[in-house]
C-alpha cells in the first residue's frame, strides 16, 4: 500500500471513529437528561404523595353494616317545607398526609348522572374528623329538590341503589375521589385519582361481580377500581 493510500485510509478511519463517538457523546447526553427529567418527575411526585389528602365516610360505630342502607336516611320534614335533609351515619374524615380542598359531597341514585345531589363542603385538614359538628357524629346534607330530582325521586332515593362520591383536591390543585356503595357485595370505600367515575347501571355492576369482579367500576368503563 503507497504512502498516499495509506493516509487516505487512517484519515478515513478517523473520521469515522470520529464521527461515531459524536453520535456516542449526543446519544449519552440524550439518555442521561431523560434520566434526570425521570429523576426529577419521581422526586416531584413523591413530594406530591408527601400531602395527598385521602377522604372517607366512617360509620359512627366504626363497623360497617350489613345492612348499609340505615346509613342513609331522610329527615323528617314539616308541610310546605321546600328543603330537605339527607342524614349520612358517618363522620366525614381525611386519613391521609394532607388537608382535603375544594371538597364536594355527591349522592348519585340508581347509576344516573346529575339524579341526586352535589354539595359543597369545608375543607378538611390531614387527621380531622370533619363531623360537620353534630352531636352524634353524623353528616346532615340540607338540599332543594329540582326538575332533575323531585320529590318523589327524593323519597324513593334512600331505597334504590345509591353511591356516596367525595371528590376534593390537594394543594397542588390534583383531584382525588373516593366512592362508598350502598351495594354490600361491594368494598364501602373505593379511592381513586381524578374526577368519580361515570355512572353506571347498578344491574351491570351486579353482573361484572357476580362474573368475577371485586368492586365497582372505576377510571373509565374498563378498569376497576381499588378498594382502601
Amino acid at each position: 500500500m503507497s504512502w498516499y493510500a495509506s493516509t487516505t485510509f487512517w484519515t478515513g478511519a478517523a473520521a469515522v471513529f470520529t464521527a461515531v463517538m459524536a453520535g456516542f457523546t449526543g446519544w449519552s447526553i440524550v439518555a442521561s437528561q431523560r434520566q434526570q427529567r425521570r429523576a426529577l418527575q419521581q422526586s416531584d411526585q413523591h413530594h406530591q404523595d408527601g400531602f395527598r389528602p385521602v377522604l372517607v365516610l366512617a360509620p359512627s360505630d366504626d363497623a360497617i353494616p350489613l345492612d348499609r342502607s340505615k346509613l342513609l336516611k331522610l329527615a323528617p320534614t314539616s308541610p310546605g317545607a321546600t328543603e330537605r335533609m339527607y342524614i349520612i351515619a358517618c363522620m366525614l374524615t381525611n386519613i391521609g398526609v394532607g388537608p382535603a380542598l375544594n371538597v364536594h359531597l355527591m349522592l348519585r341514585v340508581r347509576g344516573i348522572d346529575g339524579y341526586g345531589i352535589s354539595r359543597e363542603l369545608t375543607p378538611v385538614s390531614a387527621g380531622l374528623l370533619g363531623n360537620r359538628g353534630e352531636p352524634d357524629g353524623s353528616i346532615w346534607v340540607t338540599f332543594q329538590p329540582h326538575a332533575g330530582f323531585n320529590d318523589v325521586g327524593v323519597q324513593l332515593s334512600t331505597g334504590d341503589p345509591w353511591e356516596l362520591f367525595l371528590e376534593y383536591e390537594d394543594v397542588f390543585g390534583n383531584r382525588f375521589h373516593t366512592i362508598h356503595s350502598k351495594n354490600p357485595q361491594q368494598p364501602w370505600t373505593v379511592c381513586g385519582k381524578g374526577p368519580a367515575p361515570r355512572g353506571v347501571d347498578p344491574a351491570v355492576v351486579n353482573a361484572m361481580l357476580q362474573a368475577g369482579g371485586t368492586s365497582v367500576l372505576d377510571d373509565g368503563p374498563a378498569g376497576f377500581g381499588s378498594g382502601l
